[in-house]
């Protein structure tokens, strides 16, 4: 997709793959923000009552203007495929917060949260249930600013119902007694996912979990609805007020929860009066707080005096010591003198310890300060850069060894900043890939010679062929280079491109210089391994 262009805007970057859309970045005309750019997937666009969904979020941002709320910015469709042109977030998902920071301090989540809140009190006053509120629908950026996204299953009060029977929508580990229950959708519902959500914000843990990976959902179901939740204190540290707060919002019984979200921020903003407007910046996909900027100090025309200049701590200390030697120095030489005979050794020595005691001890309090420095130096700047958190280590480079570290060409150059998403232009984050034969876009290269001949590649919008475990084509042929291929899709096909390799990439035995499209049936050959590319392209249908 890198490249493509749909509508006015280009897409730049793939940098997310949801549930039920693939997630770009992508750039407008010149001079306008980045945008975020969701593309259907075409298995979704198929089934009942999805493409709907879709149409729905378009629908729900359009009308909810918020400022914790992404920003609505196009609907189009082109080619047979659906976009939704959304505000960009540049540091992800509080899902990713949680995976890069662990647990979120409460001075970080609660000032976050509050944002939260005040989004979901918003739409609800407009008539929108969101009904799947989870870290990974609510979305952060730089400015420390939290938004509301993914409002593809919203209930519409007094609207059309999309639920089929037997189909349930929503993320499982966030739904209320009730709903599992009865199948109950209303403010509440939201409410105990919102619990939910801050609980794993600060503990990286669920009220409600499953005891094991093969749980039956109706035993997990069974403990959700009769069972008590988990206090947050058994996993982390938590103030007592806000371990109330979060319990009563995920009360078992809906009539013990908060009656609103507007009522949930009200107690946390009685409980936690100098948290909910913290400025914060999130930079690496880490919280930090947004210091002010201090006020210099006038600064006069130079003086001679050297008491303006003042003293460092340690110089102040160095003179105090020696002024308490020397009057010791003077007590031992008066021992030795008639003048105290009459006075006995311990007299002396006791005298002479506390003038010198008192001695250091004045000249230290009233010897001149150095001015402390606002502009990070002196006690002063020591004490705030050591309160900050430690840095993220920077980008690695490509050509490393290690198959583990992250390419330069990956990075983001508009903010600087190593890439913050998890997934991102056929590159997985510091972890393998899990190779698959399936693909949403219904395009594949199978395997027709070399050592995994018959097997099946699944294609993504960005799919990179090497062998880097992070990759998601990784032929078993040592003639391939880490970084071998990309292919991309382009909107209507896909275009095959070489990154650089040692032997080159063919298609139909033609070395690639520079892009190529891709045709049916066309032959893409790296090292010793010749895969068949199958593509049956998407008719656009009339509207």
């Amino acid at each position: 997709m890198i490249g493509t262009q749909v509508g006015k805007y280009r897409i730049t970057q793939e940098i997310g793959d949801g549930g039920h859309a693939f997630v770009f970045r992508g750039e407008g005309p010149a001079g306008t923000a980045a945008v975020a750019i969701k593309m259907l997937k075409p298995s979704v666009a198929d089934e009942d009552n999805l493409e709907k969904r879709f149409l729905l979020e378009a629908d729900a941002l359009k009308k909810l203007v918020h400022e914790n709320i992404v920003h609505f910015e196009d609907y189009i469709y082109q080619n047979g495929y659906h976009y939704l042109v959304l505000e960009y977030m540049d540091q992800g998902s509080i899902e990713n917060l949680i995976k890069t920071m662990g647990a979120v301090a409460p001075r970080y989540a609660i000032p976050i949260f509050y944002k939260v809140l005040g989004a979901i009190e918003y739409s609800h006053q407009h008539g929108y249930i969101h009904r799947d509120l989870k870290p990974n629908n609510i979305l952060i950026n730089s400015a420390g600013q939290a938004k509301l996204t993914d409002f593809g299953i919203t209930k519409v009060v007094g609207g059309q119902n999309l639920t089929k029977k037997g189909y349930v929508l929503g993320t499982t580990l966030y739904m209320s007694p009730e709903f599992i229950s009865q199948g109950v959708v209303n403010v509440k519902t939201d409410i105990y996912a919102l619990g939910v959500t801050f609980y794993e914000m600060l503990t990286t843990r669920k009220p409600f979990e499953f005891e094991r990976e093969d749980e039956p959902l109706v035993s997990f179901a069974r403990r959700v609805c009769q069972g008590q939740p988990t206090p947050p204190s058994t996993y982390r540290p938590i103030p007592p007020e806000l371990e109330r707060i979060l319990m009563k919002s995920i009360a078992q019984d809906p009539k013990l929860r908060y009656k609103s979200a507007k009522e949930f921020q009200r107690d946390l903003s009685k409980s936690f009066p100098d948290l909910v407007d913290r400025d914060l910046v999130i930079t690496n996909e880490r919280a930090m707080t947004s210091y002010k900027k201090l006020v210099p100090m006038e600064i006069g025309p130079p003086t001679n005096s050297s008491s303006r200049a003042g003293l460092s701590t340690s110089a102040r200390t160095s003179i105090a010591a020696a002024t308490a030697a020397l009057i010791l120095v003077a007590t031992a030489f008066a021992a030795g003198m008639d003048t105290f005979v009459s006075w006995s050794p311990a007299m002396l020595w006791a005298s002479g310890g506390a003038i010198a005691l008192l001695a250091a001890a004045g000249l230290y309090l009233f010897l001149p300060k150095r001015p402390v420095s606002t502009f990070g130096g002196g006690d002063l700047g020591r004490k705030q850069a050591a309160a900050k958190p430690a840095p993220v280590e920077p980008a690695m480079e490509e050509d490393s060894e290690d198959a583990f570290k992250l390419p330069r060409s990956i990075t983001n150059p508009d903010v600087g900043l190593e890439d913050t998403i998890p997934f991102h232009d056929g590159l997985q984050k510091n972890e393998p890939f899990k190779m698959t034969d399936v693909s949403e876009l219904k395009a594949y290269l199978v395997v027709i010679a070399g050592p995994d001949k018959g097997r099946r590649f699944g294609l993504r919008p960005v799919s990179r062929i090497g062998r880097d475990l992070r990759l998601d084509i990784r032929p078993h042929d040592p003639e391939i280079s880490r970084h071998h291929a990309a292919l991309t899709f382009n909107g209507t096909t896909f275009m095959a491109e070489d990154l650089g390799s040692t032997n080159g990439t063919f298609v139909n035995e033609e070395r690639l210089d520079g892009k190529r499209v891709l045709k049916n049936g066309d032959v893409v050959r790296v090292g010793a391994s010749a895969m068949r590319f199958e593509f049956e392209a998407r008719a656009a249908a009339a509207r």
